[in-house]
């Protein structure tokens, strides 16, 4: 499987025929081994240097430990090596430019410690949304609008944030499913400043949107 192609596995996945770790060393020329087992039986599919596979000196990339996360956010490591009296690991959650709390934790991993279980962590990251909130049909920018999500003021450092007289604005939004809206005092949004036009979006990385300021002004000649 693609998700499996770049990491260390542990011999006992489903479906998985044979596994040559191929981490005998460069001075054993005549075998390697198949460490696929099922149900606790080897395949022994061994190749045969000579035979069916020709020995190299290159050094392809090492295979990475880790393991990645199904649907429910479930992760298994399997394979992990370890000294006689153990060894100790870091484990660290990585996804693009997603952040984690804790950023690392601990493990010990030794001949009376094989199993660590509940090894969590807890996405905490938040993505930039951005764009320009101009006047309907225009490019004039509208300064001073405000931002909600969910409809929460938003503000940093106790400042309300809005957009700048360019109409630029920049907010973060926490990761999953909420909805944002623009808007101040008695002004017309178009589409009621909101974003997505109805519903929630999923906030899963960075958003670029515009919004537009429908409000008339009016003018008296004198």
């Amino acid at each position: 499987m693609e998700a499996n192609y770049t990491r260390i596995l542990g011999g006992t996945e489903y479906g998985l025929v044979l596994y040559w770790p191929l981490d005998e060393g460069l001075g054993v020329k005549d075998y390697a081994f198949d460490v696929a087992r099922q149900d606790g039986i080897y395949q022994l599919n061994h190749p045969e240097v000579g035979l069916n596979a020709t020995p190299s000196a290159t050094v392809p990339q090492q295979l990475g430990l880790y393991g990645v996360t199904d649907k429910n956010g479930n992760y298994i490591i399997r394979g992990i090596p370890f000294q006689q009296g153990g060894t100790n690991y870091e484990i660290a959650p990585l996804y693009g430019e997603h952040q984690f709390n804790p950023v690392t934790r601990s493990m010990f991993v030794s001949p009376t410690s094989l199993t660590a279980n509940n090894i969590d962590f807890e996405d905490v990251s938040s993505f930039p949304m951005e764009g320009y909130v101009y006047y309907a049909g225009t490019n004039i920018p509208a300064e001073g609008i405000q931002f909600y999500v969910d409809g929460q003021l938003l503000t940093t450092d106790g400042e309300v944030q809005q957009s700048d007289a360019q109409g630029r604005y920049r907010i973060s939004v926490p990761i999953g499913e909420h909805f944002v809206e623009a808007k101040l005092g008695n002004h017309k949004m178009v589409g009621g400043g909101r974003f997505p036009d109805t519903g929630k979006y999923n906030f899963d990385r960075a958003v670029t949107h515009d919004f537009a300021d429908s409000t008339l002004v009016n003018f008296r000649r004198t």
